[in-house]
């Protein structure tokens, strides 16, 4: 997928037309069409204005995904509403972007570090979709200290669960604190990539 598609799937999740996007944010229907179409290959100096469009827009998208592909796919921060609709709601977007580049920002201070965003609710009641949470990763050797303890495992690359780590003689089991989700409980034959126990945890709403 290149640049154009990935900002044509980015106006997909978001429901909206050309027309629709360009009258919001008052920029031109055949600038927004050539970036789609690749006609006009998107600069980096368009990214940042097309990024803060779909921040507002409620959809969070990196540069390097937008780009290269590279990273977190895009998400949705709260369902897509109307501006006369959006108007009244008590959702902050502009706070929940600046959490998004505050994580950003630690990403590349702490390379060590997994953090990763909550997609799901198998952590509910005590994490939520859209929580971040990070952590340090740690070596095979320390992993019987974490028993029972919330961890990140990235299963392969850029591929992570949040799940309660239980380490069982030869392999490693992994729980789901909400019964109800599916894959509750999943049993780990080989040695993930990595693992980091949860340290840090930056709430989506307070």
């Amino acid at each position: 997928m290149n640049r154009a598609n990935r900002l044509k799937q980015c106006r997909n999740m978001l429901k909206k037309t050309l027309k629709e996007l360009g009258d919001t944010h008052k920029i031109s229907i055949g600038s927004l069409s050539n970036w789609e179409s690749g006609t006009s290959p998107i600069s980096e100096k368009n990214v940042h204005k097309i990024i803060s469009l779909l921040a507002t827009e409620g959809l969070i998208c990196t540069k390097e995904w937008l780009l290269e592909g590279r990273g977190d796919a895009p998400y949705l921060l709260t369902p897509s509403l109307s501006f006369d609709e959006r108007k009244d709601e008590p959702f902050d977007i502009t706070n929940q972007f600046l959490i998004y580049k505050e994580i950003e920002s630690f990403k590349k201070a702490h390379p060590e570090m997994l953090l990763t965003l909550m997609r799901d609710e198998t952590m509910s009641p005590f994490l939520r979709i859209g929580d971040y949470v990070g952590g340090p990763i740690i070596s095979p050797e320390a992993y019987p200290k974490e028993q029972g303890n919330i961890c990140i495992v990235e299963m392969e690359k850029n591929h992570f669960l949040v799940r309660q780590f239980f380490l069982q003689k030869s392999y490693i089991l992994l729980l789901s604190m909400n019964q109800s989700t599916e894959n509750h409980l999943l049993l780990l034959e080989h040695e993930p990539l990595s693992v980091a126990p949860v340290t840090f945890m930056r709430r989506f709403r307070e």
